[in-house]
């Protein structure tokens, strides 16, 4: 079963349509009940464009944001998978 991924974009923006927030929700499973992994990707305006180039140096991510939250998006994906490759009974899907 492949995840589903939805596109949920801001209400509103008083910026350019190009700038207003989305979100992206992606769903694995089914069921009534749904375990939500939640985090932020926003970042403030960058001083040069390095600071956007992460790199791993063994089992380290480093760049900008690395211990903020694109840290949590990588232990949240690594969680889903584990419970996947786990075999684990679920009751309802993941978010």
């Amino acid at each position: 079963m492949r995840p589903e991924c939805e596109r949920l974009e801001a209400g509103d923006s008083k910026e350019a349509a190009s700038d207003s927030p989305v979100c992206l929700l992606a769903n694995y499973g089914r069921g009534e009940r749904v375990l939500y992994f939640h985090g932020h990707y926003d970042v403030v305006p960058a001083q040069s464009i390095e600071q956007f180039q992460p790199f791993r140096k063994d089992h380290f991510m480093f760049g900008r944001g690395s211990c903020d939250m694109k840290g949590g998006i990588v232990a949240m994906l690594y969680a889903i998978l584990a419970l996947k490759a786990s075999g684990a009974e679920r009751d309802g899907g993941i978010a």
